[in-house]
């Protein structure tokens, strides 16, 4: 009997021994955590295994392309109709003007600026403006050119924002917008100054020179001068001078002409323009330095024949470089002023602005300038 209790005793305490101490709250944490993380981890590895990624259908690859190409063609289709619409509501407008249907003529014009909202076409918005503030309906043409705002704000393009910039400014004082004017001209001066353009901030500061505001001119013509010092454009510096004097600032006038002179200088001695490089100088070993047999610090013997062949390679590439340059440069200036008939400026640059005209604006004249540009051909105007 005593053995037996003995016995359970002994079995009693072994039980004890065999339970594990019992975990602090943070313990239990952790190892909760351990334990969901596995969990976790063995789920995805599950899943990925699980996973088999499809194969790409290049067929439906293709057609999905094809569907995006016929899209994108209905597309210009489309904007090439409403383009169509718009010229002839627009000629229509013209042609009831010299007509002396002024009740017609808004009407159409009107039509043709619709026209041109819904195809998103900001150039088109603007002319269609342009005609009815002509044509003394100032409230229909300040809205069009609020339309053309937003539309070259979603382009961002400093040049068609200059462009409406021009386009408020042309409003009579009565509509008061030169406020819009200003707010979209500093638009395209940011954009400008982020491209590091000097072209595009001359353009916006002769745009602020014509809007009377000197300080916001000089401002902006001062962030021009700044990218010209460094690029040395007799062009872009010809064209700061002459901005410089007609704000009355002769002493900078006189002092940017002067650049203006040194880069022709330098531009010369590139042969008719670019920039000149620096030439590199090689640095010489140290004094004494020289290897065991001939000195690698003089130079290699080059035969005639190869120094021929180098020199021809070194000035082809820096002819190419130049030719491209130049045509960089070009095709710059060229898309900069494809807007030039918006602008301020003599002659035809600017043939909407009859506010500042002094004497009485023949509306009749400017219509059948207009419509010259347009034939009438099966009962539908087109441009010639």
């Amino acid at each position: 009997m005593r053995s037996f209790i003995v016995a359970v005793i002994g079995f009693m305490l072994f039980g004890l021994l065999m339970i594990p101490p019992a975990l602090s709250q943070d313990e239990e944490k952790g190892e909760t955590a351990e334990t969901e993380k596995a969990v976790a981890e063995t789920t995805q590895e599950e899943e990925a295994a699980t996973t088999v990624e499809e194969p790409v259908d290049e067929e439906v690859a293709e057609e999905e392309a094809a569907e995006e190409a016929v899209a994108e063609t209905a597309a210009s289709k489309e904007k090439l109709k409403a383009m169509a619409r718009f010229i002839d509501k627009k000629a229509r407008g013209l042609k009831a003007v010299i007509d002396k249907d002024m009740e017609a003529a808004e009407e159409h014009l009107e039509e043709a600026g619709e026209i041109a909202t819904e195809n998103e076409d900001w150039e088109s918005t603007l002319d269609a403006g342009y005609s009815l503030s002509t044509i003394g309906k100032t409230d229909s043409a300040k809205k069009l050119f609020d339309t053309a705002k937003s539309l070259t704000q979603k382009a961002q393009d400093w040049r068609s924002m200059l462009a409406v910039g021009y386009a408020y400014a042309s409003l009579p004082p009565e509509q008061d917008a030169v406020d819009d004017a200003v707010e979209v001209m500093q638009d395209a001066e940011e954009i400008a100054s982020e491209e590091d353009n000097w072209r595009a901030l001359v353009e916006i500061g002769n745009g602020f020179k014509e809007l009377k505001s000197a300080e916001l001119a000089k401002a902006t013509y001062a962030k021009a001068l700044h990218l010209l010092e460094e690029v040395k454009d007799s062009e872009g510096l010809d064209m700061l001078a002459r901005g410089y004097d007609e704000l009355g600032d002769k002493v900078k006038a006189a002092e940017v002409e002067m650049m203006a002179g040194e880069a022709r200088k330098e531009e010369a001695a590139m042969g008719g323009g670019g920039k000149i490089r620096k030439k590199k100088v090689r640095k010489a070993p140290p004094s004494g330095w020289s290897p065991t047999g001939k000195s690698l610090a003089e130079p290699p013997e080059i035969s005639d024949t190869s120094r021929k062949i180098l020199a021809d390679k070194a000035k082809g590439k820096m002819m190419e470089a130049h030719e491209k340059s130049l045509m960089d440069a070009e095709a710059e200036r060229e898309y900069s002023y494809r807007f030039k008939h918006y602008y301020f400026g003599p002659g035809e640059r600017f043939r909407y602005r009859r506010w500042d005209v002094k004497t009485d604006f023949d509306v009749d004249a400017w219509a059948a300038h207009e419509l010259d540009s347009y034939i009438l051909e099966d009962g539908v105007y087109i441009l010639k």
